[in-house]
């Protein structure tokens, strides 16, 4: 699995105007996935009826995606 960060600084000058850089075309979420990884989500709430925790949890153990499980 490849990850990249996008980060968006902020820089007040010192007249106080804000500037803020931008992100890429087609970032528009904090955490997206490519659609293979969307695919087998759907696959796993659709077809095989998981409840969307069971099938993030199986998500983060065959690829190491989603969020941490919390006990």
């Amino acid at each position: 699995m490849r990850t990249v960060e996008h980060v968006a600084v902020r820089r007040r000058c010192g007249c106080g105007h804000v500037s803020a850089g931008t992100f890429p075309v087609g970032v528009g979420a904090p955490t997206q996935y490519r659609p293979r990884v969307r695919a087998l989500g759907v696959y796993l709430c659709v077809f095989q009826h998981l409840p969307y925790d069971r099938a993030a949890l199986a998500l983060r153990d065959i690829a190491g995606l989603g969020a941490q499980r919390v006990d």
